[in-house]
């Protein structure tokens, strides 16, 4: 995959000869449950927080250097950054996050400096690429060693900027922790995460921390449109190069936009990716340009015209005020809006209800059903869901469990003037029950109709 092989690393996947393995402890696996096949694979150095004696013992008997740490997952973005020479990497980043939006407006971005002449790559949840060049998608914001290993590709592919979604979820797990960024977008902040964070308070301090990894000329697009936006400018804006975004940058952007991407949130993000390249010195016009050409993204309002003329719009929006951004945008277009979706199992519960009302109140027709139920039970899933719908709004709604069968009456039941929002899952291609992951594509089921 990539030109050398892993220095450092905390995935025996990655693991060679005389290279460093880092043991970290995860949330699903443990890698000092991996240290032995580590060593058998040619592992020469351990890394760990734990003083075991078996760890001890393992690594006497096979000369390989022990080293105990406070925080591996520390270790592993120090020790992986250093060896790599990180630091000296001459590929600008360019940093996007919050909860709604980095997908988009990475896109954008890195369309928009591809189409003014620049070697780009990009980081995120649909797609890791230098160039036309694909790379494994496993988090949002991959482990540090992927990510040093994927700067030090960029350095030898000579890119200019690499793009990049920034999760919490790697702020707060130091994914990110060596990176020093030239430009950072602040998107917004809404509720998700809170099985993590247990509250937004939490949440927003996570998601500061990609202040302090700015460098010192580098820019911070703020949208202060957003509440917890506003609050992060204030913050920060004495100490650093901070712009704010705001509907009044709206004007350089509303003519520009693609009709195929509508929304208020959409302008938001062409804003955003408008003022990050501005402020790194691209010119107007080849910003203008790339805006107006841009092709769209996978999943996110990805449309589709049924044989019975209806439109359907397939989107990742999987949190309460994805789906209402998205309900809001699609609701003026129609007077038989059609929505289907579920909630993701082991995740967040207290947004199940609260995405259950938005889309009661949005919607003519309702279809709850199935998305990632994981290790959760389907059902009560669903009914979590329900609890949020007004008694009222009981005669529109129904539930098919199966995924499938629900895109399925969806087309179904809709005409020629209606629209159907297939909400939750977007660009993914798979569906997960129990601990098992099957092939699955909400615009590839809705594409039979």
């Amino acid at each position: 995959m990539f030109s050398k092989k892993y220095p450092v690393t905390c995935n025996t996947k990655n693991v060679s000869k005389d290279c460093t393995f880092v043991a970290i402890k995860g949330f699903s696996f443990d890698g000092n449950d991996f240290i032995k096949e580590a060593i058998k694979l040619g592992a020469k150095k351990i890394v760990c927080e734990d003083r075991h004696p078996k760890t001890l013992s393992l690594c006497k008997q096979n000369s390989v250097k022990f080293l105990h740490v406070k925080n591996a997952r520390i270790a592993l973005a120090e020790l992986s950054a250093k060896s790599l020479n990180i630091q000296n990497i001459k590929t600008k980043i360019i940093g996007v996050t919050g909860t709604k939006g980095k997908t988009s407006t990475t896109y954008i971005i890195e369309h928009i400096l591809r189409n003014a002449g620049f070697k780009t790559a990009l980081i995120g949840t649909i797609i890791n690429k230098i160039l036309d060049k694909k790379f494994e998608v496993t988090n949002t914001t991959p482990n540090s060693d992927f990510l040093h290993m994927f700067l030090s590709e960029c350095e030898l592919n000579k890119i200019d900027f690499l793009i990049m979604e920034v999760s919490s979820h790697a702020l707060s797990l130091y994914r990110t922790h060596e990176l020093r960024f030239d430009a950072v977008g602040f998107t917004n902040l809404a509720h998700e995460h809170l099985d993590f964070y247990k509250t937004m308070k939490n949440y927003f301090k996570a998601k500061q921390k990609i202040f302090k990894q700015l460098k010192k000329k580098a820019i911070a697009i703020i949208n202060t449109d957003d509440n917890w936006g506003k609050i992060a400018f204030e913050q920060i804006k004495n100490k650093t190069s901070a712009i704010s975004l705001n509907k009044k940058t709206f004007k350089q952007t509303r003519k520009l936009i693609p009709k195929h991407m509508p929304g208020e949130f959409n302008l938001y993000n062409f804003s955003m990716a408008y003022l990050i390249c501005k402020n790194l010195g691209i010119p107007k016009e080849s910003i203008f340009n790339g805006i107006k050409n841009f092709p769209g993204i996978p999943g996110r309002l990805q449309l589709h015209t049924l044989k019975n003329g209806s439109r359907a719009f397939v989107d990742y929006a999987h949190n309460p005020s994805s789906v209402q951004e998205v309900l809001k945008t699609l609701r003026p277009l129609t007077k038989n809006l059609i929505t289907v979706f579920g909630c993701g199992g082991d995740r967040d519960k207290e947004k199940r209800p609260l995405m259950g009302n938005i889309a009661s109140k949005y919607s003519d027709k309702v279809i709850i059903t199935d998305d990632n139920p994981r290790t959760e039970n389907s059902q009560q899933i669903i009914n979590n869901i329900l609890y949020g719908i007004e008694s009222k709004a009981t005669n529109k709604t129904t539930v098919k469990n199966n995924r499938k069968d629900a895109i399925e009456y969806a087309a179904s039941i809709s005409t020629q003037k209606s629209i159907i929002a297939i909400l939750g899952k977007g660009h993914e291609d798979y569906h997960i029950v129990g601990k098992k992951k099957y092939h699955f594509n909400d615009f590839e089921e809705i594409s039979k109709f």
